[in-house]
Formats: structure tokens, sequence, C-alpha cells
């Protein structure tokens, strides 16, 4: 049974995308949730990362 409803590797992610993005990962920014899956899979990233 996992305790989890994300994997471990998820804190890794927003890096990645925001790197990609051009953006570093350390600089604060504002997203706009539009309450659809997207939003979801935003907010599970953002609780599994690490500052």
């Amino acid at each position: 049974m996992r305790n989890r409803t994300y994997p471990n590797d998820w804190k890794e992610r927003w890096p990645r995308l925001a790197r990609a993005a051009g953006l570093d990962p350390a600089e604060p920014v504002v997203l706009a949730l539009s309450g659809g899956v997207d939003s979801v899979l935003l907010l599970h990233w953002l609780a599994a990362s690490e500052p």
C-alpha cells in the first residue's frame, strides 16, 4: 500500500520544467490555477518540492 499520492521523483520535475522554460527554479513564480487536471498535477509537484 502506498502512503503517498505522488512518485518520489516529483520533487525533481519542477527544476527540469523551470529550466526548460528558461526560469531559475529557485526564484518565486506566480502560478494561475484553472481547477483542471493540470492544476492538480502542479499542486502535487508543489507539495512534493523541497525549497
